[in-house]
């Protein structure tokens, strides 16, 4: 019985998940880098084969497209256009949300205020962009606010600013890598939240932290509008008995199927090297 229940309990997350599955990931793709899944249901309801703790929150930004680094704000990123491009051209692009996997001028990237950012996320933000192999590799960066004349404060005057006077700018796909800490401050689970070396994807063996991020709202750009909107969830999980079950048979039956098509491809290419020398043997024969 506890069999079926965990079958049902796995095919049952799988199903939600899709209702919530961004169609772009299997109309462009995602990038190579991008190790996450959707890992909760789509429906609201709760996570089957786990027991939780969970903490969401909802944040209002502006997103963009390469190709709107020319363009003057509010449409546009123009007076920061040389951080913002020296940022493409340095480093691989981690994805928009989901990873998807967008090119040239439609890669995209988003603007919060720096005020809206939980502390926990400045602290792990301010720690990435002062370490120099962090920061060559991070997606991200902090910008100030023009002043009255229009001018944009230089690198070295960002920490001077109030968080109010600066903008947070990331690639959606890099904001995966830290999500817990969007939501950890305030959650019962809050100790466990905050600690990264427990967030794992896609699935928890055992315990772990789970997180997703999804876009509540895109921007109607076709009117101009660069607004978005966007959940953080995340979940401190431990797996239950039949959670576990069933997801060691489906890593069985995952892993049977692959050997299985291993060996298919094997005797596909066995078969062909045979025919080759059969017709060979039968130009040599005439």
């Amino acid at each position: 019985m506890k069999f079926s229940t965990g079958l049902f309990t796995f095919l049952s997350n799988a199903l939600f998940a899709a209702a919530t599955y961004h169609w772009d990931v299997a109309r462009i793709g995602t990038v190579d880098s991008f190790k996450w899944l959707p890992p909760f249901p789509g429906d609201g309801t709760p996570l089957n084969g786990y027991t939780s703790c969970d903490s969401k929150a909802f944040f209002n930004a502006t997103q963009y497209k390469y190709i709107d680094l020319n363009e003057v704000p509010p449409a546009g990123l123009f007076p920061w256009a040389p951080s913002i491009r020296s940022l493409f051209n340095s480093r691989a692009y981690p994805g928009s949300w989901h990873g998807v996997n967008f090119k040239g001028d439609d890669r995209e990237i988003v603007l919060i205020e720096y005020k809206d950012v939980p502390e926990l996320a400045q602290n792990w933000i301010e720690e990435q962009l002062k370490d120099p192999q962090m920061k060559a590799k991070r997606f991200m960066t902090v910008l100030g606010k023009p002043d009255s004349e229009g001018k944009v404060p230089q690198a070295s005057e960002l920490d001077k600013l109030k968080p109010e006077d600066k903008l947070f700018m990331f690639a959606p796909g890099e904001l995966y890598t830290f999500l817990p800490l969007w939501v950890a401050k305030g959650a019962k689970c809050e100790d466990k939240l905050k600690n990264l070396d427990n967030y794992v994807a896609p699935q928890v063996d055992g315990e772990g932290v789970l997180a997703w991020a999804e876009t509540l709202t895109r921007p109607n750009r076709d009117l101009g509008k660069r607004d978005v909107s966007f959940e953080v969830d995340a979940r401190f999980v431990v797996e239950t008995e039949e959670g576990r079950a069933a997801r060691l048979f489906w890593e069985k039956a995952h892993a049977m199927g692959r050997r299985a098509e291993r060996k298919r491809v094997r005797e596909e290419r066995q078969g062909k090297r045979e025919l080759r020398q059969a017709q060979r043997a039968d130009k040599d024969e005439l």
